[in-house]
């Protein structure tokens, strides 16, 4: 029974248009990324006093943050199942606001064919600097109050930085992968990828300073596997 009503749902999902990403045989993948080694000072305080409508944001260095219990459950870390791939592609955009004088969110994950939707929502003129490693993307200004921004996926996998070339604390990035298994670590380090095809994969782990860990996981049919990760600062 469990089986035919699962089916019902998967033929209801596809009338409605969605196409599942897997079949129905998959596991979840779970755990903490923490951080190794000797811990960073407490964030710096950034200085916004350049600009009159920042001046007010109490902002921090974002860069390593910590939490959990022992501090150092780390935040902002994507993490990503490589090799399996979507049934159908993935087209809707992948959205980052410009508000309080910062990028939010400042890291996530999205799948390769996803354009980016980047609207300001400050009361001051921004721009959107986009680069994949070196390379310059595009660069446009966005004054306050103008429609969202839209601009295609890149070609590849890979992180794409955004930066704010007027106001130079701002900084976020959008992580593209092949897979769509992903997520974004919590404040205390924690993650969770549920739907996961089975199979031998590697789990990839990123951090925009810390850099990037694999991890070989083997995922079982309705089973939860755990994966502890520590990365540590080169």
């Amino acid at each position: 029974m469990k089986r035919r009503r699962g089916g019902q749902g998967l033929a209801l999902l596809a009338l409605l248009g969605w196409a599942p990403l897997v079949s129905e045989a998959a596991g979840t993948v779970e755990g903490r990324v923490t951080l190794g080694g000797p811990k960073p000072a407490a964030p710096a305080r950034i200085d916004t006093s350049s600009d009159p409508a920042c001046a007010r944001e109490n902002l921090l260095d974002e860069v390593v943050v910590l939490g959990g219990k022992d501090g150092r459950g780390l935040a902002s870390v994507v993490v990503r199942v490589v090799g399996p791939r979507p049934v159908a592609a993935v087209t809707s955009p992948v959205k980052v606001e410009q508000r309080a004088c910062a990028y939010r969110p400042r890291v996530q994950g999205a799948v390769v064919g996803q354009p980016m939707e980047i609207l300001n929502v400050d009361p001051t003129l921004h721009n959107v600097h986009a680069y994949a490693g070196t390379k310059g993307l595009f660069n446009v200004a966005q004054p306050s109050g103008t429609p969202a921004l839209t601009r295609p996926s890149p070609a590849g996998p890979g992180p794409v930085r955004l930066r704010c070339d007027i106001h130079r604390w701002m900084a976020a990035w959008v992580v593209y992968g092949d897979s769509p298994f992903f997520a974004v670590t919590d404040r205390e380090g924690g993650f969770r990828l549920e739907g996961v095809p089975p199979g031998h994969w590697l789990l990839e782990v990123w951090h925009e300073t810390l850099g990037t860990r694999t991890v070989p996981v083997v995922v079982k049919d309705g089973e939860r596997l755990r994966v502890p990760v520590e990365l540590r600062a080169k």
